[in-house]
This record gives C-alpha cells, structure tokens and sequence, in this order.
C-alpha cells in the first residue's frame, strides 16, 4: 500500500473506472471522463481506426484508443502521424520500449506535441499492442507540465485486457 501523496484533486488515489470494449480490448479510462460521440463519428471519417475517444472536464488530459488492421506497428505510427498532421498537430516521438499489456509484447513510445491551432503543449505515451486480428493502439495524453495522463497510463498498461468482438 501505501498511498503516494495526494495529488491536486480529491480522491485521485482511487478514481473510478469505467472501460471501453472494442474489438480487439477492453481498456480502462476514468469513469468521470467525457465521450464526445459526435466528435468521434467525425474523426472516424479521417481516420477509420478511431474506435474511443474520452478526455477530463478541463480537456487538459485524455484518452484516445485506436484498432488498425494491421499488426506492423510501423504502419500503424504512420498512420497516427499522418492523422495528426491533418488534425494540426506536431509530434516529437521517442524511441519505441517494449512492454507487455495483458501478457503480449506491445511497444510504447512517449511523445510530446503541439497544436497548430492553439499553440496548446501536450504530452503523453501510444502504446501499440499487435495481435493475429489487429492492432490495438492506446494513446493517453496531458497538458504539458502535468502528470496526471501518468497515472491513467499506469492504470491503462495494467489493466488493458485483449481481445474482444465476441
């Protein structure tokens, strides 16, 4: 146990958690977080692989998750970069580490950005989990200078479960 300081908010320690299934994961993301259906319908038609997005009150942090048909990981980070340069936003990624989500080898690359539109700074981590179906892809994010997407990025790397559609 022990519980890490309290971080500005009440109750951070033990935010509740909804999750979002998709066809190939259930992944976690904080129950008080907003879904924006309209906006997600929009963005599927950029990008088809747009499966969830959810982000806080303030929008200053967020979660996005992503299913691609691939399972080439490349493929899949182009396919982000390219829908980001669309939406106006700048990336800067780091090297890929390896990880596991849910017992398979997934890769997790940090990132920082910048919105062309609001000069807004953000931060965060794409995780890409490839199976036989696909790829699940998981991106949390936050405001530049908080760390708040780190903890969600913990709770998202521990409890992300694959698999899926049934």
């Amino acid at each position: 146990g022990g519980g890490g300081g309290g971080g500005g908010g009440g109750g951070d320690g033990n935010t509740a958690m909804a999750t979002f299934r998709g066809n190939l994961g259930a992944v976690p993301y904080p129950a008080n977080f907003v879904t924006n259906p309209a906006g997600l319908a929009n963005l599927k038609q950029v990008a088809p692989f747009y499966a969830f997005t959810a982000m806080d009150v303030g929008q200053t942090t967020g979660i996005d998750v992503f299913e691609f048909n691939t399972n080439d990981p490349d493929q899949c980070m182009s396919a982000l970069m390219a829908f980001g340069g669309q939406v106006g936003n700048h990336y800067t990624l780091g090297e890929p580490q390896n990880i596991q989500i849910g017992g398979q080898q997934a890769r997790s690359y940090l990132f920082q950005g910048q919105s062309q539109a609001t000069g807004a700074r953000f931060q965060g981590v794409i995780v890409l989990v490839p199976s036989q179906r696909g790829t699940l892809g998981v991106d949390v994010w936050g405001a530049a200078g908080s760390s708040d997407w780190n903890k969600l990025q913990q709770a998202v790397v521990a409890q992300t479960r694959l698999g899926g559609g049934q």
